[in-house]
């Protein structure tokens, strides 16, 4: 007799900080909540804006771990491959190539489990991972297992051919889904003056190649003179960055 699903819909999720994955993962779980499904994320720390934003029908699996980084992916994997055994989701929807491998590591250890994973990347991998702590083992991984996902989803047709072309993924198996806005977001007033001409709002990362921005900028400024552009954000590039500007 085939053991009952408990689990609608698993979510994994194992980065860390505050930025659109977060946003959206919220997004998604208030919808599964909305239309009755039994959900579940799983996280290695609730912190940032998961520690007071999930809806609170959503069971959470957290290890809020303060290990070493060394020995995390191992806590991490034995909690992931335990909640699979005992609970067994009808569908996981993993996001991050670092949640993903390991998720579908374990499904290939739990051959014998049909429930599909669907995995969510929205980074250009082939560059990313060259400048993330162990990128070349992170590289193999995708290579290896990511073709085994059920689906995968990313957000544009360059993301689909990095996937295809680097990392050996098979193309009827990707799907292009664009970034959405969130409910919550509303526009309550109209702006009658303008102030700000262009603004970038997001963390400032080499992945988000925003020197590009500043020269893109600095060539409309040579029509426009007047232009003023605002660019908001943390990140490892932040001082780099005001300099780049100061110095086009």
């Amino acid at each position: 007799m085939k053991r009952k699903q408990l689990i609608d819909l698993s979510v994994v999720y194992f980065g860390k900080g505050v930025g659109g994955l977060q946003i959206i993962i919220l997004d998604i779980l208030n919808s599964a909540i909305n239309q009755g499904l039994t959900t579940q994320l799983i996280l290695n720390r609730r912190e940032g804006i998961f520690s007071n934003r999930i809806p609170k029908r959503v069971n959470v699996v957290s290890s809020n771990s303060r290990w070493n980084i060394l020995f995390l992916p191992f806590l991490l994997f034995c909690k992931l491959l335990v909640n699979e055994l005992v609970k067994s989701p009808k569908k996981t929807l993993v996001f991050a190539d670092h949640s993903a491998s390991l998720a579908l590591l374990v499904r290939k250890l739990l051959f014998w489990k049909t429930g599909p994973i669907y995995v969510e990347e929205a980074i250009y991998l082939s560059k990313y991972l060259l400048f993330q702590p162990f990128g070349k083992i992170r590289y193999w991984l995708v290579s290896w297992l990511y073709p085994s996902a059920t689906r995968i989803f990313v957000l544009s047709a360059e993301h689909k051919k990095d996937l295809v072309n680097n990392f050996g993924n098979p193309a009827g198996k990707i799907i292009i889904l664009r970034n959405w806005v969130s409910p919550e977001f509303k526009v309550t007033q109209k702006a009658e003056k303008r102030d700000i001409d262009v603004l970038f709002v997001g963390r400032l990362e080499l992945q988000k190649n925003l020197f590009l921005f500043i020269d893109v900028i600095a060539k409309l400024a040579e029509i426009f003179p007047s232009l003023c552009v605002h660019v908001v954000g943390p990140g490892s590039q932040s001082q780099a960055l005001k300099e780049y500007a100061i110095k086009n």
